[in-house]
């Protein structure tokens, strides 16, 4: 997976990415015997993003770079503090039902200390309601504080939900 590095001053550099993009490009139509000059590979980028020319595309960059907010890119493992991780084996209760499953997706919210949860239950969860009709659900998302239990997007806990922890 490609990533984009920052540049000294906290900006993404992402000319510096297209250009990388543009020389494999080159690198590649040359493999299959169509070489092209780099300005030809970049004016090549600049199309296929929808732009006009190189110049255009450059120019996309620097609004780019004022809108997306200042970012610490090498300290951004948000989820190295939760107790478990994306693709263990997970049990607990959803809404009083026992379950066991498989942790799918795991990222941290803007509150620290909670994290939106992405769960595949091994066999669906029958939640009865009695002023309603039975609900099934497989694959839930919940929000949850380090000690597995869920929470509002405050970090109040509701009750809800809670992971087993190791």
């Amino acid at each position: 997976m490609n990533t984009i590095e920052p540049d000294p001053k906290g900006q993404t550099d992402l000319a510096a990415f297209a250009k990388k993009r543009a020389k494999k490009l080159r690198l590649f139509l040359a493999d299959l015997g169509h070489g092209i000059s780099h300005s030809q590979s970049l004016e090549a980028m600049a199309h296929a993003e929808g732009f006009r020319d190189w110049n255009t595309y450059c120019a996309s960059f620097k609004l780019v770079a004022d809108i997306v907010p200042e970012h610490d890119f090498k300290a951004a493992k948000h989820y190295e503090n939760f107790p478990v991780q994306v693709g263990d084996r997970i049990s607990g209760k959803y809404r009083g039902v026992t379950f066991k499953g498989v942790l799918l997706g795991l990222e941290q919210t803007i509150t620290p200390g909670v994290w939106r949860v992405k769960m595949h239950f091994d066999t669906p969860v029958t939640l009865d309601n009695p002023k309603r009709f039975a609900v099934t659900r497989q694959r839930v998302q919940v929000t949850f504080n380090a000690e597995g239990r869920s929470v509002n997007l405050k970090g109040t806990p509701d009750g809800s939900t809670a992971i087993d922890l190791p």
